[in-house]
Formats: C-alpha cells, structure tokens, sequence
C-alpha cells in the first residue's frame, strides 16, 4: 500500500478519485480517525504539526445518511473526541440531510440545526465572516434529491457576491 500526500491547490473542477474507493479532504486533526499505512506514519504526523491553526472544518452537506438526529449526535460525538485545538465545524445542509420519507422540510432542517449546532440561522442558507474570509453557505429548501435554490435564497446569494 503507498499513500501519496501532496499539498496542493484545485483551481477549477473537481477532486476525482481515480485509483482509490474514497477521496476526501481533511483537517490534520482528524488524521488519526483513519486508519493509513504503517509507512506514512511520519509523514501524517508532519502534517498535524504544519497546521495546527486552520479557520475550521467546512462540511458540505450530507453530515448524516438518512437525516435521523441520532447521526448528528454521532457526528458531534467524533468533533469532540478531536479534543481541545481542534478547529471549529460549519456544516452546510445536503439532500441527505433533508431525509426522502415523507417528514416534514421544516422538522428536517430543524433536526439538522440542531444536530450541527447551527445557532446563526434558522434558513438552510447563511454566510459567515471568519478570520477576515466570508465564506457562503448555500442548501436546499425542499426535499428532493437535488438542491432545489428558491428564488428568495438566489437573491440572497446575488446580494452577498455583489458585497
């Protein structure tokens, strides 16, 4: 088994995995949830100590499978066991988060609220400034296995890119 560690930066397009099962980014503090080859102990270990003062941990949707509350609790449970230094986590809403029976949007996106702790808003679509960099976060407004944007939030989001 080889792991290739790069550091680097995607100007356009996105990541594909090519020769693997999973691609994901993550933050050094959670390197040691994985389980990674023997050989690239030393390597890992680097990238733990080179960045140590990241902003936060950006999710993008999906934070839990079927959207029962119980995963997010889950999930909060691993952001714990990160332990102290760990960055904070912002979590975007995704469709499965807004669940594909028949419950209700809004208990969906309260559950997820809740779940991620998302005190600023209580839309599925908010922006933050953090460290001087706003960042937007958009979601979906109704259950569907695709965004579906309202008018209302693509208004919204025409405002804060002509800030």
């Amino acid at each position: 088994i080889r792991l290739t560690l790069l550091n680097c930066t995607i100007p356009t397009g996105q990541p594909q995995a090519l020769e693997h099962n999973d691609i994901r980014w993550i933050h050094p503090s959670e390197i040691d949830n994985f389980l990674f080859c023997p050989a690239d102990t030393d390597i890992l270990e680097e990238i733990k100590k080179l960045s140590p003062n990241s902003l936060g941990l950006f999710i993008n949707g999906d934070t839990g499978d079927t959207a029962d509350p119980g995963q997010y609790e889950n999930c909060q449970e691993l952001i714990r066991s990160a332990g102290e230094g760990a960055p904070r986590v912002y979590f975007a809403i995704g469709n499965h988060d807004l669940g594909f029976d028949e419950t209700a949007y809004e208990i969906r996106l309260a559950n997820f609220l809740k779940g991620t702790r998302n005190t600023w808003t209580d839309k599925a679509y908010f922006d933050l400034w953090i460290g001087g960099v706003h960042f937007i976060f958009l979601g979906g407004e109704k259950r569907s296995g695709h965004a579906w944007l309202s008018e209302t939030q693509l208004a919204w989001l025409d405002e804060k890119l002509a800030y």
